[in-house]
């Protein structure tokens, strides 16, 4: 089932697992990790590339809980990849300019 909202499909594999197709040309494999990683403390996490369609990665979810809801869980991953992803544009954009405040703050000052 294609969730258009979130640009992701979902496929219920049991009572307790199931699978995320996420787009790759929306969302990096990296901001996918941290997210599937913050994850990690509610279920037991398999990633790999699609063999339907190599510009998804399947993000395989096995439920440590089996009282919370899987739409629940769903949805917070959902949020927390989008997160993910905008930290890492804005990383790229503005990430010089905050090297650059570090780097003038410890900079030495002559008296």
């Amino acid at each position: 089932m294609e969730n258009p909202k979130n640009n992701m499909i979902v496929s219920k594999c049991s009572d307790n697992s199931f699978i995320l197709g996420i787009d790759q040309r929306l969302y990096s494999k990296e901001a996918t990790m941290a997210a599937a990683y913050k994850f990690s403390d509610r279920f037991n996490i398999l990633m790999k590339t699609s063999i339907a369609d190599p510009n998804y990665i399947d993000v395989i979810f096995e439920s440590k809980d089996i009282n919370k809801s899987n739409m629940e869980m769903i949805n917070d991953f959902a949020n927390e990849l989008l997160e993910q992803q905008i930290r890492q544009e804005v990383e790229k954009r503005f990430g010089n300019l905050r090297d650059e405040i570090v780097k003038a703050a410890f900079h030495p000052i002559s008296l």
